[in-house]
């Protein structure tokens, strides 16, 4: 499994690998799509900076998402309602 963008951590926990694994092949997909769309191989200069520009926003969604996902376990391990 690819480490884009999200590596996997010591102690993750089946629902933590398994939201990060599907983070990873989604965006994976989309900067896919993206590379295909403008031809990445033979871009301009102008067109390269703008791909990087946008896995960079990607990455930081994935990362960001990551952290709600996690904080969610955590509030649902505080959570006076929880089992």
């Amino acid at each position: 499994m690819t480490s884009w963008p999200l590596p996997e951590f010591a102690g993750e926990s089946d629902e933590e690998r398994r939201f990060r694994e599907a983070i990873n092949r989604k965006a994976g997909e989309m900067q896919g799509v993206v590379d295909a769309a403008i031809a990445l191989r033979t871009a301009p200069g102008e067109v390269s900076r703008a791909r990087h520009r946008a896995r960079a926003d990607l990455e930081d969604f994935a990362i960001k998402a990551q952290h709600a996902f996690r904080l969610s376990l955590v509030q649902k391990v505080d959570s006076p309602h929880s089992a």
